[in-house]
């Protein structure tokens, strides 16, 4: 019996590169294939560009309306029964600090935030101050796209009076619904588009007659 080992069947030098050649195009096939299924992933989660607006500091606009004034009801004010008819004098805009404030940091997909507003007096004598919707205007942003401004489609405006004491904090009112929403005054009877979530960061400012928030509030949509 031989021991003989086998002789090993040599190629030609053009089979060689044949392998070579379908080995490269396998490895293109699959570079293509990647390439296309995160262009189409991108394509789906990136949001159409849209026009937008800048943030601007608009304290004698007129924002949204709240209910009509009644005995027991004051919109636009908290924790108070009538409307202030007195002669104290008018709370000067030097003398005010406005607060913008949310009823939570992070909302679940379909929450709706709900924005509120505080007024201080820093002066050191009681003062009268209009804490109406006519006086009252709620801006969302995000950088420096303004998304949504309550005085966008505005209808009605209100007036009420409230007596602030020295150095005393009073809200300006119910909280206001944010829809989630961008607004602008030419989509007030149009589909608007819809605030972008996944953790997306916006900021909430207020102002009130001629004093506006010196700090923005902070929130996440999801």
């Amino acid at each position: 019996m031989s021991n003989t080992p086998p002789v090993r069947r040599r190629y030609s030098p053009a089979v060689y590169r044949r392998r070579r050649l379908a080995v490269f195009l396998v490895f293109v096939v699959v570079v293509i294939l990647v390439i296309v299924l995160f262009s189409r992933c991108g394509s789906a989660t990136t949001p159409a560009p849209t026009p937008t607006r800048t943030s601007t500091s608009t304290p004698n606009q007129i924002p949204l309306v709240s209910p009509t004034p009644t005995t027991t009801s004051t919109p636009g004010v908290a924790d108070a029964a009538a409307q202030y008819t007195g002669t104290a004098p008018e709370c000067l805009a030097k003398n005010l600090t406005v607060g913008a404030f949310t009823d939570k940091t992070d909302y679940a997909a379909g929450e709706l935030p709900q924005l509120s507003m505080t007024v201080t007096n820093k002066g050191t004598t009681e003062c009268k101050v209009n804490v109406g919707t006519s006086q009252q205007v709620f801006q969302v942003t995000s950088g420096d796209d303004l998304w949504w401004q309550s005085t966008d489609c505005q209808t009605e405006k209100t007036d009420f009076w409230m007596l602030l004491p020295p150095r005393k904090t009073e809200k300006t009112g119910t909280p206001v619904s944010w829809v989630r929403e961008r607004s602008s005054p030419d989509t007030c009877d149009t589909a608007r588009e819809a605030a972008v979530g996944e953790g997306a960061s916006y900021y909430l400012t207020t102002s009130l007659g001629g004093a506006q928030s010196q700090e923005s509030k902070q929130f996440l949509l999801y």
